[in-house]
């Protein structure tokens, strides 16, 4: 007599879901291995130690949404640069009249926020 192709037993459609359920739930508890999510929320900030105001700052300079910006050739720009008065400034010209860079905003999140708010780039935010 020849033997069956599949020895195991055959899954109901409640066990099938199951298994596929618990899958699903463990792919979506591994977070995404993105820059941005260091932290528990986009732009890392929510760890520091500041004001909810400053944090808010910080997360919308490093995640480019900006109330202050206006769009001009598809990219979001400031109306004036702070530090040199240049018209129409990119986030990218005020961290370079600023010389900081994107990293600085990971490494040391609160010295970048100091230079945001001592260079008058915090009320716009």
């Amino acid at each position: 007599m020849a033997e069956p192709l599949c020895s195991t037993p055959s899954l109901t459609f409640g066990e099938i879901y199951s298994i596929r359920k618990n899958k699903d739930l463990k792919t979506w508890r591994v977070p995404p291995s993105h820059y941005w999510y260091k932290r528990s929320s986009p732009g890392g900030s929510i760890g520091l130690a500041c004001n909810r105001a400053d944090q808010t700052a910080l997360s919308r300079f490093v995640s480019g949404h900006l109330k202050s910006c206006s769009f001009s050739h598809g990219n979001k720009v400031f109306p004036v640069c702070a530090k040199c008065g240049v018209a129409s400034a990119s986030p990218e010209h005020i961290l370079s009249c600023l010389r900081l860079s994107r990293e600085t905003f990971e490494t040391d999140p609160l010295l970048a926020l100091d230079f945001l708010r001592v260079s008058g780039l915090m009320d716009g935010v």
